[in-house]
């Protein structure tokens, strides 16, 4: 887990799942990374954490499960159901972003 760790500060991730990184936290160093490069400092104790928040956002103003999601620092883990309420396709259309997410994140847990 040390050797993943330090890889993932060597070579930050730029995107996961189609998802562009916006900001990458680092509690260790207590720093948070913005995509321009503008760096601010965390308000936490140090710990081996990164935390990446994730480019999502709706048409226009509104809110969507992913804007609800990139402010939280997660992808989004439901999808929207609509007017018409198709509950089985919001869910198919999730499930296909956690296949997206899963190979992304699961090769970098496997030993090396």
């Amino acid at each position: 887990m040390t050797q993943l760790m330090a890889a993932l500060r060597t070579a930050p991730l730029a995107e996961i799942a189609g998802y562009a990184v916006t900001e990458i936290d680092d509690v260790a160093t207590g720093t948070r990374r913005h995509a321009d490069g503008h760096v601010e400092k965390l308000g936490l104790p140090p710990s081996d954490v990164l935390v990446w928040r994730l480019r999502g956002k709706g048409p226009g103003g509104c809110q969507t499960e992913r804007d609800r999601a990139e402010t939280e620092g997660l992808p989004p883990s439901r999808g929207p159901v609509g007017p018409a309420g198709d509950v089985p396709a919001a869910t198919a259309a999730a499930a296909r972003q956690l296949h997206r997410l899963k190979a992304d994140l699961v090769p970098l847990l496997e030993p090396k």
